[in-house]
This record gives structure tokens, sequence and C-alpha cells, in this order.
């Protein structure tokens, strides 16, 4: 099963699209990001696990692949967060909001110039 949700980034003033893709994966537990460069992967990593933590899920639970494209410019974590949330079965799915934001380590939502 995978679950897609969008976000949006901006380059210059023109907004895009971007889509978070998670996948259930069939291996050890453990969290992959791909389409962000390492350092931000690893960033993210933490503050989505830290978050999700916050709300109940277990890291035992997630056995996830997330694929974000194209690159984002913007805050991304609340849109991997969420599809996490949608493939483990924790949250429905929604085809008509795109979830802007970066999660602090308690799983609160920040906007990028807070």
């Amino acid at each position: 099963m995978s679950a897609t949700v969008l976000t949006v980034g901006l380059h210059g003033l023109k907004p895009y699209l971007i889509r978070v893709t998670a996948k259930k994966a069939d291996r050890a537990p453990g969290l992959t990001i791909s389409g962000l460069s390492e350092n931000a992967a690893r960033e993210a990593r933490v503050r989505v696990r830290s978050a999700l933590a916050s709300v109940g899920v277990e890291g035992s639970e997630m056995t996830v692949d997330v694929t974000i494209e194209p690159a984002p410019s913007g805050p991304i974590d609340l849109a991997i967060a969420v599809s996490i949330l949608v493939v483990l079965g924790k949250r429905e799915p929604t085809d008509d909001a795109i979830f802007i934001g970066e999660l602090d380590l308690a799983g609160n939502v920040r906007a990028e110039w807070d």
C-alpha cells in the first residue's frame, strides 16, 4: 500500500506542487527518505520520528519508504508525517489538502518563518 500527499515549494515567487509518497516496506523497521539531500533527510527523519512518537506511533510500526518529487524548497516534515500516518492506516487519505510545515520534536507544526 502507498499514500501520496501534496505540499508546495517555491521557485522564486512561483509555487509548484511536490508529491510525498509513503510506502510500506518489507524489511526491518526503519524510515528511509529519498528526494532530499543526505543531511536534510537525516534531519527530517529525526523530526518526523519524534513527532509521530508523540502521537503514539511506535518506531517498530515505521517500516516505511518515503519518496519526494520534485526536490522541495520549503518545509516538508508535515507532508512526510501525514503520508506515513495514511499508509499506516492511522489517518484517512485526502485528495483536497496541501500540507505545509516543519515539525518540532514534540510534534508541533511550525511555519518556515517562525
